[in-house]
């Protein structure tokens, strides 16, 4: 399953959750939640190897940065139809991610420049686990948990039982949270359940780009929001 495959998979996933969250939002159709369940950890996963392959991260990160700024007033529009609380786009939370593997990477690298292993790694993962937990303190869409799956993602890449293992952990402590809430414990397992099933298309990545489409969901993400603002 290539890059372009899977962004596709993503982004309609996505379109059947935004839809169900601003126009449908009735029991008949939660099997559209489940389905939007799968979008965020391809999209984490795809950030990772973004990362992996950029030959520019400061570009990326400059370009990441201005797709969250460029997308704040549609999500904020679609957040107000729904309606919900003030929050920060997925744009942030995949610039935050970004920058907790670049922080990582950078530390890394001086362990095995200055030989301090055990200070240097424990000094990286407190790094990425502020930068994760400043997520969730300003309220990016996912928070913590969608930092930390990025970095999960990029730290157990050269292993599919980690990273599953990773993904199911995060996934069900994510939502643990809302399990303990009454009379939705099984909806809320059962979206859990659902946002581990993106494993079966990730784990078939083949590392192949497929149809270039670089910029599609920059443009898709702020644009349909936008539409589902005003239906």
């Amino acid at each position: 399953m290539n890059t372009f495959t899977l962004k596709l998979i993503a982004l309609i996933a996505m379109f059947c959750d935004h839809l169900y969250c601003a126009v449908l939002l009735e029991p008949q159709y939660f099997f559209l939640n489940c389905i939007g369940r799968i979008a965020f950890p391809i999209f984490a996963f795809q950030l990772s190897q973004g990362y992996l392959y950029t030959h520019n991260k400061r570009n990326y990160i400059l370009r990441l940065l201005l797709f969250a700024v460029v997308s704040q007033i549609p999500f904020q529009l679609f957040l107000n139809s729904i309606p919900s609380t003030f929050a920060l786009n997925i744009g942030f939370t995949l610039l935050f991610g970004f920058l907790a593997i670049l922080a990582y990477e950078k530390i890394a690298h001086s362990c095995i420049v200055s030989q301090k292993t055990v200070v240097n790694s424990l000094l990286a993962f407190l790094v990425v686990f502020g930068i994760a937990s400043l997520a969730g303190i300003l309220k990016t869409d996912y928070g913590m948990y969608g930092v930390l799956l990025i970095f999960s993602f990029y730290v157990f890449r050269k292993s599919k039982i980690y990273t599953t293992c990773s993904v199911i952990l995060l996934t069900l402590l994510h939502f643990a949270q809302y399990m303990l809430l009454p009379n939705i414990f099984f909806s809320q397992l059962i979206l859990a359940v659902c946002t581990c099933f993106s494993l079966c298309f990730i784990l078939l990545y083949n590392h192949k780009q497929g149809p270039k489409a670089k910029y599609l969901f920059y443009i898709f993400y702020p644009l349909h929001l936008l539409i589902l603002a005003f239906i």
